[in-house]
């Protein structure tokens, strides 16, 4: 295996994600709304994020199911269920 597919990037990934809190987990969520870019670290990087919250068990079903994610709209975490942040705080210029 290549050491640039996406497969190499999504190990690294995983490997970061699992050191992260849920909170923080969510906010590596919110990094990728609205990217329009893609290629082999953004695929290993969204895998590694798919199964980060399978992992964890947080129902992400407002995002996404077992096939992919959505990441049209910010999101965040009300105990264990990932929800659409209707009112993201945006800060102060």
């Amino acid at each position: 295996m290549k050491q640039n597919d996406s497969y190499s990037y999504y190990l690294a990934f995983k490997q970061e994600l699992q050191s992260l809190s849920d909170e923080a987990l969510i906010e590596r969520i919110n990094t990728q709304v609205g990217l329009r870019c893609y290629g082999f670290a953004r695929q290993g990087h969204l895998r590694a994020l798919h199964e980060a919250l399978n992992e964890r068990q947080l129902d992400y079903s407002a995002i996404g199911d077992e096939h992919g994610l959505s990441f049209r709209c910010r999101v965040k975490l009300v105990g264990k269920q990932i929800t659409l942040d209707v009112n993201p705080k945006v800060p102060a210029a």
